[in-house]
């Protein structure tokens, strides 16, 4: 009965696995292929988001987040995760082309 037992949990634990692996690779692999979209915006909010890590009693690690949130037209607005260079070279009230993929940043020109 022992043995059935852990068998059969076994089995539940790898085909458990085997879906989820197939769920995050769908979703993944869906991603991949949207197609890079393009879209006229203005910048109109910048933040930084300070992150602190334990380094298991050597102190702490700071590192930073940085966002924009951009003006689509239309009443819509959406907030990206950019980079630090971003950050540094456009302002709010900056007005361009906003290329991303999915809710990833690619490029703001």
């Amino acid at each position: 009965m022992i043995p059935f037992l852990i068998i059969t949990s076994v089995i539940l634990i790898v085909v458990g696995i085997i879906v989820l692996f197939r769920v995050f690779s769908a979703g993944m692999f869906n991603e991949r292929k949207l197609s890079a979209t393009q879209v006229k915006a203005t910048v109109i909010g910048k933040r930084m988001q300070e992150v602190r890590r334990g380094t298991g009693g050597m102190g702490t690690l700071t590192h930073y987040r940085y966002y924009a949130t951009f003006d689509l037209g239309n009443d819509d607005t959406i907030e990206m995760a950019v980079n630090k260079s971003f950050s540094e070279r456009f302002e709010v009230g900056d007005t361009g082309t906003l290329f991303f993929k999915g809710d990833k940043y690619l490029s703001f020109k």
